[in-house]
């Protein structure tokens, strides 16, 4: 969805999907630039993801996890990395079980290949 903030454009984006079916995982990046933004600010349990600096966290409650619940989902798993410059690199997905340990397995597996081109 777009939408006139201003003289700018906000872009929000949902779910690429309506529904989960059982152990599926819909997952997306983001990027924010928010001046002032800290990563130990944030919640998560500290580690790195592509030689940056990160936090990753598991979530039954909260906004990000209301919205994986209205498609079905039974958890919110977020990695927030460092940018360097200013802001952060998101990894967010939506995860319906039954077999939640898996996809978390899964998900940290992929979270291990990141590669990041430049600084």
């Amino acid at each position: 969805m777009t939408t006139q903030v201003g003289s700018g454009t906000k872009v929000s984006c949902g779910w690429q999907v309506s529904n989960l079916e059982p152990d599926q995982v819909a997952a997306r990046w983001v990027g924010g630039d928010k001046p002032g933004w800290k990563l130990g600010s944030v919640p998560g349990r500290p580690m790195m993801i592509g030689g940056r600096p990160a936090r990753f966290s598991i979530a039954t409650t909260g906004p990000l996890y209301d919205a994986c619940h209205d498609i079905g989902g039974g958890e919110v798993l977020t990695a927030l990395i460092d940018r360097r410059a200013r802001g952060f690199y998101a990894f967010i997905a939506c995860a319906r079980g039954p077999g939640l340990p898996q996809r978390e397995s899964e998900i940290r597996l992929l979270l291990k290949s990141v590669r990041f081109p430049y600084g």
